[in-house]
């Protein structure tokens, strides 16, 4: 369950959904055609409006719902699971390994150290590696040369980024010791 401190985290991320969606927009009426999407304006309606509901959704579900209530950790969680698909389908969008939202995959992966365990973030990074690779290979960046660097450098701080976090999240956890110290005192 979420504490008030991850509480207050899940609204931040859920700002930060907002704050994205606004960012694509922008960026897809002010930048030539081209330069950063290759989308139609239809494909751009579908992009946001998915992205809007289930963005709204989520927010009204931090809103409404107690704090400390498994309701409320698994619309989280659902929101974290939404986010990797949303974010992948914009960095295939976007061009592949060369794209300016790569960086939300880091971004994503500190928001799954909030709402699951060690494994699970260990799972994340290498799922976010893995459909990294897979839009490379998809887009046959992997084989040129200064993709390959670009995707190397990328890979090792999604690595980094989900060493740090799982780094944060058995911080998080109370030590065995201080478990034991804590029923002793009762």
């Amino acid at each position: 369950m979420l504490n008030k401190k991850d509480d207050y985290i899940a609204q931040i991320f859920s700002i930060t959904r907002w704050l994205i969606l606004v960012a694509i927009i922008a960026l897809y009426f002010t930048l030539p055609s081209g330069l950063v999407f290759n989308l139609t304006m239809l494909e751009l309606l579908y992009i946001t409006g998915f992205g809007t509901l289930y963005s709204l959704a989520i927010q009204i579900a931090l809103w409404k719902l107690n704090t400390y209530t498994k309701a409320k950790l698994r619309f989280v969680q659902l929101g974290v699971v939404f986010d990797f698909f949303f974010i992948s389908a914009l960095i295939v969008l976007t061009g592949g390994v060369g794209s300016l939202f790569m960086p939300l995959y880091l971004v994503w992966l500190m928001h799954v150290a909030l709402v699951w365990h060690f494994k699970g973030v260990l799972l994340a990074t290498f799922l976010a590696i893995g459909s990294y690779a897979a839009i490379a290979y998809y887009f046959e960046q992997l084989f040129i040369n200064s993709y390959l660097l670009l995707f190397g450098a990328h890979a090792i701080f999604i690595s980094l980024i989900g060493v740090f976090a799982t780094y944060y999240h058995q911080e998080k956890k109370p030590h065995r010791s201080t478990i034991s110290i804590i029923k002793k005192k009762r």
